[in-house]
């Protein structure tokens, strides 16, 4: 009964890394399969590319044209994010950990200056808290998990 359940997981897991590498463009990754939404390639943005980037590496393809497109094209999508508005914790929440698995080559070019933008932003609170248009919640744990993340306190993100 459990290789009947296995070699389903892994059958529904190969489909799904098909669709996410089918929502991979030379520009990053789509919101959905460019191949079957022709007018979606403009729908690329850095959070989706983050995401797609730690898709691949979760599934233990680290070399892959998707994986080396993405981390090419990640710096640029980056002013694509205003700081404290919807979307920007969300985008750096996935880029921090495509760029921290990437190495430190690429860990050291993106996080100084990401740590630094949201140590500094306007919007945190005297009582340690960051805001944003979804809420304090939202945005101080966003906050809290990148800025952690080369200190590894959390357990999925320990090489």
């Amino acid at each position: 009964m459990r290789e009947m359940v296995d070699a389903k997981v892994t059958s529904q897991f190969q489909r799904a890394m098909r669709y996410v590498a089918r929502c991979a463009t030379r520009r990053g990754f789509s919101y959905q399969a460019v191949n079957e939404y022709g007018m979606n390639d403009t729908r690329v943005s850095f959070a989706l590319t983050g995401c797609g980037v730690v898709s691949f590496f979760s599934a233990g393809m680290y070399d892959s044209r998707e994986v080396r497109d993405g981390l090419r094209v990640l710096p640029a999508y980056r002013h694509q994010l205003v700081p404290d508005k919807l979307h920007y914790y969300y985008g750096h929440y996935y880029a921090s950990q495509a760029m921290y698995l990437a190495g430190p080559d690429t860990w050291d070019l993106y996080y100084p200056a990401v740590r630094d933008e949201i140590l500094s932003s306007p919007r945190r609170k005297p009582d340690g808290s960051w805001t944003d248009d979804v809420g304090s919640t939202y945005a101080t744990a966003m906050a809290c998990i990148v800025l952690q993340m080369p200190c590894e306190y959390l357990p999925i993100f320990q090489k």
